[in-house]
């Protein structure tokens, strides 16, 4: 859970004084928030007209793509234009209505899971009750919650296996309850003295396609993953009123079906666009498999349905349930790694899932206006921004007309919201939208002092315009960059990257040598309204690109480069009136062309969100390999200026404007990041059985006979978790792990898992057994053969029980410190700090005092623990700061997972997986190698599979085989003599399994890796992305005193 009190950040008014509210002032402002979701945004909204006058989504500001965190850069944008204006606050109008979340989702859950309606109605009553209760909503007080629920559970005579299924679906929407409620008041004390109101995901979707749609009525339909509950909604439009008439439910979403097919191609959430372009270049041959999985019945909603490659199932321990490909589609075909080349099979896939979509969009679309008796159909929502699903729907489904919110993504609630709260009071016009440049305004002073700091040569030609026009001309490639930004995923000419669409070669010299990204990707063409049905069978305008349209045959031998391998086209119309930049700039270059078309294209490169300022420009500029940039009216020459930006790589490029914005003192709220929280009850499926069965929330710990006394833990005691993350009440998680010691005494499988990680309750006899392994006498060898010295300092990080340290402290290592938050007794450091023999350990359980003080490690070792983290560099890059020169790092025992499919196999055969199985991240070894070496730390060697180490093959036949002791002599001379060669080993083993296309591994899945730290180039301090307050607090008062002693 986050954490963030009323004192920790400023209220807005106390920033800005002169937007409090004034009563019906005629220059009063709604402030619209986007957030609880991507794409976080902020929108300033005129409240009688319902105007837009501002909006801009987070990630134009802090560099993050798709940003999830809450828009307090975005928030501050609008209130700084508010001020300019002259404006004050109406109120605040936010797209998101937790407590909706909580109940719809959760109460149709028990639904499904309680067939008896009066059960499963005094289960929802009794959960209203709690969840209203902001005191009773407390991170603090998980294990109280769980024994209630289940009590009222047991008194309404459920089984144990319901009971079992209900308590773990129920603890995951408690920790979504607690934490929407948290962030909801939150937004309220930070906009304390503004009237808030909270609307609903889809509706503030609906608002924001009907009222700038220009229909009177019309069918609404929003597409996305999920809101609240919702995952489709179909709303009848009609004299500035919605009225919801359908509605589809989690977990039936053509979005989430979308991803998990992106997904399994090897790309990741905001990447479904690539799909869509990908499907140009195949057949859609699984047409068959997918068939079966989507429906839409006559109420126009949408179902997905379980067939031989498609099931229902639980995403983790929370028991949450979404609909996932089978092993059977795996066989069918296997996930692509983002690494691995893309062949005919993927574009077939990407085919298959389009045309599903777009089949399934048009049935939407005929059912909803066969509901509303409404024609004219607008669209928002994720889905709504695939541009062959628009153009299938305008095409096929009967509608009149079709509008498409230009920022249908999340970003566009911002402007829903406020819309929504505007016509509350004052009925808004519905004026269709021409342009979408409702963001950051470059003037031309701002791009003359930009130019003028940065030293940078240009000039000021007569026509800006006909200036770019002759360089597309030539063939040169030109960033545009003027006036108001674009709001949505779309540029539109204003942050733009210009180019011939004549040339064939345009295309490939885009994508390969400016853009940086795969070759399939299509250009889109900006042409001349009233040229584009010469070029085009697009008969309508379409100013935001989010059409589709075939291309005539003249165009596809015109300009090759902007005709997709399908031979269509997303198309942006560009109007005098609404566009009269890019307008001239088409025109000059018909003059010289003969073509009203330019290749237009977002200007960032990949990996960057879309440039926002002047500065931004420049240095987007400087960085990517561009002849021209045309900023404002002011021309500068890539040839004239060749070191605007010092040769950088891609990471320390991508990081200048997230430090920008990182200085600017905008609070704490910027580090409230939507998508993140802890659980805080997640037992395992044995401990959670137990609990049930037994449904005693008093139970007396039991003393361990021989053992000293148990510590008690005291929660608020766990001082600083913000790298080695403690999810669970101590106290609940050492109870349910007694419980499973318990268990092992009747059950042998139990007892061996217990063993395999050393959690038995006897923990004197779990210490001394690890000391004799074979496990940790190898580990031994291999520290002496890797040149580890006994009297280094060694540091072992994130070492749970600590039974690796206190070994290797019985075995003569004089400075041995560990770093473990869990203070727990078994699977924490309790027992560790009751033994007299441990005593020369330094345990230290705060991050913040580890990283405080100045000693320096020759050593780090980690065992089973690097997986845990989801960004292995920056877990690396902060532990390099506490090696010394040339220290080494010893990794231990990392499991490694090559795909989704294998991470879930793992997962399954995992012992505790249900209890931290969703905190268990699958990469392979090329992953934890790759993201050591940018933090600085050069793989040294490699322990190979099968050798006698492998203490995660214990149920193996042939652990401590003969061959197996052979194979591990001669990987002992090897790493004695020419440690090296090991590495080489994996290096042409990785070529080799690429080529041959095999699973069969050896050095590839190193039991043991070694890296040494290597001696970067200098950096700023503030580069830094992990300092202690006291250290910050220090620089922050030399930083102080310097200043002082200046202005003196």
């Amino acid at each position: 859970m986050f954490n963030i009190h009323s004192d920790d950040s400023e209220p807005l008014l106390s920033s800005y004084p002169q937007l409090a509210p004034r009563g019906d002032d005629d220059r009063a402002a709604v402030l619209g928030i986007g957030t609880f979701g991507h794409d976080a945004a902020a929108s300033l909204v005129e409240a009688k007209s319902g105007r837009v006058l501002f909006a801009v989504a987070e990630e134009r500001l802090t560099n993050r793509k798709h940003d999830w965190h809450f828009p307090v850069g975005a928030i501050d944008e609008c209130c700084r234009v508010a001020t300019e204006r002259g404006m004050t606050l109406d109120s605040v109008a936010v797209n998101f209505r937790s407590d909706e979340f909580v109940t719809k989702t959760m109460f149709q859950e028990i639904g499904r899971l309680v067939p008896d309606s009066l059960a499963s109605q005094s289960i929802c009553d009794f959960l209203s009750r709690r969840l209203s209760d902001r005191e009773y909503l407390s991170v603090d007080r998980p294990t109280e919650w769980a024994h209630e629920l289940l009590a009222h559970l047991q008194a309404l005579g459920l089984d144990q296996t319901t009971n079992h299924r209900l308590l773990k679906r129920m603890t995951w929407y408690w920790n979504w309850a607690v934490k929407y409620g948290q962030i909801a008041d939150t937004i309220t004390r930070y906009v304390d003295g503004v009237p808030i109101r909270f609307f609903n995901h889809h509706e503030s979707h609906a608002a924001s396609a009907y009222f700038n749609s220009g229909f009177e009525s019309a069918t609404v339909i929003v597409i996305d993953g999920m809101g609240e509950a919702d995952t489709v909604s179909v709303y009848r439009a009609e004299s500035g009123s919605l009225t919801r008439v359908s509605e589809s439910s989690w977990p039936h979403s053509l979005g989430i079906f979308y991803l998990f097919a992106t997904q399994h191609l090897g790309f990741q959430l905001g990447d479904e666009y690539k799909v869509m372009g990908m499907s140009a270049y195949g057949k859609p041959t699984y047409r068959d498999a997918l068939r079966e999985m989507i429906s839409v019945d006559s109420q126009a909603r949408l179902w997905l349905h379980e067939t031989d490659y498609l099931r229902l199932g639980e995403l983790g321990p929370h028991g949450h349930l979404a609909y996932q490909f089978t092993e059977a589609f795996h066989k069918l075909l296997p996930q692509r790694a983002s690494e691995d080349p893309i062949q005919q099979q993927h574009f077939d896939l990407a085919a298959s899932v389009q045309e599903l979509t777009e089949k399934t969009g048009v049935e939407l679309v005929r059912q909803a206006i066969a509901l509303t008796g409404l024609p004219n159909v607008a669209l928002a929502g994720g889905v709504a921004l695939n541009g062959l699903m628009n153009e299938a729907i305008r095409t096929n489904s009967g509608c009149d007309g079709i509008f498409v919110y230009p920022a249908a993504a999340d970003d566009g609630c911002a402007v829903g919201a406020a819309q929504l709260a505007a016509n509350e009071s004052h009925p808004i016009s519905r004026q269709r939208i021409k342009s979408c440049y409702f963001g950051h305004e470059v003037t031309d002073a701002e791009a003359a002092e930009t130019i003028r700091r940065r030293n940078v040569r240009a000039t000021r030609p007569d026509s800006i315009h006909e200036e770019i026009a002759r360089a597309l001309a030539d063939g040169k490639i030109v960033a545009r960059c003027t006036s108001r930004a674009e709001f949505g995923p779309r540029a539109l000419g204003h942050r733009s990257l210009l180019a011939h669409p004549g040339l064939e070669t345009m295309k490939e010299t885009l994508n390969a040598r400016v853009k940086h990204r795969e070759e399939f990707r299509p250009f889109a063409p900006a042409c001349l309204r009233e040229r584009v049905s010469d070029f085009f069978e697009i008969h309508e305008e379409s100013p935001f690109m989010l059409l589709i349209g075939q291309a005539r045959e003249k165009t596809r031998n015109l300009a090759p480069s902007v005709v997709h391998a399908d031979g269509t086209a997303r198309v942006q119309t560009v109007c005098q009136t609404e566009n009269e930049d890019l307008y001239q700039i088409i025109t000059h270059f018909e003059k010289l062309t003969g073509l009203p078309i330019v290749i237009n294209t977002s200007f960032n490169v990949n990996g960057e969100a879309i440039v926002d300022t002047a500065e931004d420009a420049l240095e987007s500029f400087g960085y990517m390999d561009v002849d021209y940039l045309a900023l404002g009216d002011h021309w500068i020459s890539k040839e004239e200026n060749p070191s605007i930006l010092p040769e950088l790589n891609s990471d320390n490029y991508l990081s200048i404007r997230k430090q920008r914005f990182s200085q600017r003192d905008l609070g704490p709220l910027t580090k409230l990041d939507i998508a993140e929280f802890d659980q805080a009850f997640s037992p395992s499926e044995a401990s959670l059985k137990q609990f049930v069965s037994n449904g005693d929330a008093k139970d007396t710990q039991r003393k361990k006979p021989g053992t000293s006394e148990k510590p008690k833990i005291n929660p608020q005691q766990l001082d600083d978790l913000s790298l080695f993350p403690l999810r669970e009440d101590p106290d609940l998680w050492e109870r349910l792990i007694e419980a499973e010691n318990e268990n092992a005494k009747s059950d042998p499988v139990a007892a061996k898992v217990l063993e395999s990680v050393y959690w038995e309750s006897d923990r004197d006899l779990a210490f001394r057994r690890f000391h004799e392994s074979l496990d940790f006498q190898s580990t031994l060898k291999l520290l002496r053969l890797m040149g580890i010295e006994k009297d280094q300092p060694t540091v072992e990080i994130g070492g749970g029980s600590g039974f690796l340290s206190w070994a290797l402290c019985q075995e003569g290592y004089q400075d041995i410190s560990l770093l473990e938050p869990n203070p727990n007794y078994i699977t924490g450091t309790g027992y560790l700090r009751s033994r007299v023999d441990a005593a020369p350990i330094e345990i230290e359980h705060s991050l913040d005092a580890f990283y405080d003080s100045d000693k320096m490690y020759q050593t780090v070792i980690t065992r089973n623990c690097v997986h845990h983290f989801p960004n292995i560099a920056f877990v690396a890059a902060a532990i390099r700061q506490k090696m010394a020169p040339g220290g080494k790092w010893v990794m231990i025992r990392e499991p490694y997972v090559e795909s989704a499919t294998e991470l879930y196999q793992f997962l399954q055969g995992h012992p505790y997986s249900q209890s931290y199985g969703v905190y268990e991240f699958g990469f392979p070894p090329s992953h934890f190698i790759q993201c050591l070496e940018l933090a600085g730390l050069k793989l040294r060697s490699v322990v190979p599979a099968h050798y006698a180490n492998n203490s995660l093959g214990l149920y193996s036949n042939d652990r401590g085989s003969r061959r197996n002791r052979m194979f591990s002599d001669v990987v002992d001379r090897v790493l004695s003599l020419m440690p090296g060669m090991t590495k080489l080993g994996y290096r042409v083993e990785t070529l080799l399994r690429k080529m041959i296309r095999t699973r069969a591994a050896c050095f590839t899945r190193p039991q043991v890796m070694l890296f040494q730290r290597i001696e970067l180039d200098p950096v700023s301090e503030s580069t830094i992305w992990y300092r202690p307050e006291s250290k910050l607090a220090d620089r922050r008062d030399t930083d102080r005193n310097a200043s002082r002693n200046k202005a003196a």
